[in-house]
């Protein structure tokens, strides 16, 4: 998996000005590392694009180490409490105000 964005540059400039996280992909975001890779706004170029997925196709390894990381991120996850994760985000965001970060939640 490669998740990709490119939005208007306007649009970026102001995303970047409301919202601050670590990454931009759910995968990611629910990880809270980079499981998967992220190609961004100017990142975001169709040989970018084919490099990466040629990677993962063409490499076994970088594909297996991919998903493994993946499964281990919702094992964790799915083990732990995301009625509090949820509240957790939504008591920092609003603590801020001026942008979210995702944050592992207090247990």
């Amino acid at each position: 998996m490669v998740t990709f964005y490119k939005v208007t540059a306007a649009s970026w400039a102001m995303g970047k000005l409301l919202v601050r996280v670590p990454y931009y992909s759910m995968v990611n975001l629910v990880a809270a590392e980079t499981d998967v890779p992220e190609l961004m706004q100017l990142d975001c170029t169709g040989p970018k694009l084919a490099k990466a997925a040629a990677r993962l196709l063409d490499d076994e390894s970088a594909r297996a180490e991919m998903k493994q990381n993946c499964i281990k991120s919702h094992q964790t996850r799915a083990h732990s409490r995301p009625h509090v994760r949820s509240t957790h985000y939504s008591r920092y965001a609003n603590k801020e105000k001026d942008y979210a970060v995702a944050a592992p939640s207090p247990e």
